[in-house]
């Protein structure tokens, strides 16, 4: 979850945006067998050509369903599992804001994403401002150096995969109807080329999400429970939790939420989950409690979708 100057990633989705069907697919095919993506044979039983295997691979890996040489992350058996699976075929969308929050704050696969959902703050731009920032910020903070037409790639790829597009003007109207993050709204194409992407409510984003992705904030590290080796009370400014620096991500840039829908957010998570959680304030600061124990980030997800 933490930016490693020296660990970014530009380039690897072959050009091609995640498909609908591609994360199920992946998944089960993965779980079948391991091997599947460095075989020739994966074209034929994936259904799809050579670069859109590797493709597939890369965004199972950035979306953290795939753990590199580890396989399967268990929040992908958690989700994806077509017997016991929260949602092994996308149907909610809470679980896009999900994948979406995982995208986001995996630097190391996916710089772009975590670069522009945690640290462009900008909310009228066009992909010439966004190309030019993002290439100012990688000079000052990253040591390696990215061919610049491979950066307007994947910008025009973040801009196609978060805006509705009008269909009209897509070139690969298969794509367009086959991406699932459309359904976020996060980005709105205006005219002249010209992109907007407010902080506002969001619909379907939920309190138990917040819960997981809060308990992700506290420990980033922890593959299930928080604060496993800490059972005292933990207080977290909110101004910090909702916006980002150079060690933490932005919840409120991630999910490009308003300041006011993020604290009905949080008062509902807090009502929810009162023996773990407590808003508060101190020194006309906003406080966010971790009252201590042992808790699975899991059972925010399990609880939400049963």
């Amino acid at each position: 979850m933490q930016f490693e100057p020296t660990n970014i990633a530009f380039g690897r989705n072959e050009t091609f945006g995640l498909r609908y069907g591609w994360i199920p697919k992946g998944y089960e095919s993965y779980k079948k067998n391991p091997s599947i993506f460095n075989q020739e044979s994966a074209t034929v039983e994936l259904g799809l050509g050579k670069n859109m295997v590797q493709s597939m691979r890369y965004w199972l890996n950035a979306y953290k369903l795939l753990e590199g040489e580890r396989g399967l992350s268990s929040l992908a058996d958690l989700l994806l599992d077509r017997e016991k699976g929260l949602d092994p075929f996308l149907q909610d969308i809470n679980t896009l804001w999900l994948l979406h929050w995982n995208l986001c704050t995996n630097p190391s696969n996916s710089t772009l994403y975590y670069w522009f959902f945690n640290h462009f703050r900008v909310t009228n731009f066009s992909k010439s401002s966004v190309t030019s920032s993002l290439l100012d910020w990688l000079n000052e903070n990253s040591t390696k150096k990215v061919a610049s037409k491979t950066i307007e790639r994947d910008i025009s790829l973040l801009l196609r995969t978060y805006s509705v597009q009008d269909l009209n003007e897509v070139k690969n109207l298969e794509e367009e109807i086959e991406n699932p993050f459309g359904e976020l709204r996060l980005i709105d194409k205006g005219i002249e080329f010209n992109y907007k992407s407010e902080y506002k409510q969001r619909e379907g984003l939920n309190p138990h999400l917040l819960a997981y992705c809060i308990a992700e904030w506290i420990q980033p590290n922890a593959e299930e429970d928080i604060l496993k080796e800490n059972t005292q009370e933990a207080s977290y400014p909110v101004s910090e939790i909702m916006n980002s620096d150079d060690k933490k991500i932005s919840l409120t840039g991630i999910f490009r939420i308003d300041e006011n829908s993020f604290y009905i957010l949080l008062e509902e998570m807090c009502s929810i989950y009162s023996d773990t959680f407590n808003l508060s304030e101190a020194a006309g600061s906003k406080m966010l409690t971790f009252k201590g124990g042992v808790l699975s980030k899991y059972k925010f997800l399990e609880d939400y979708y049963q």
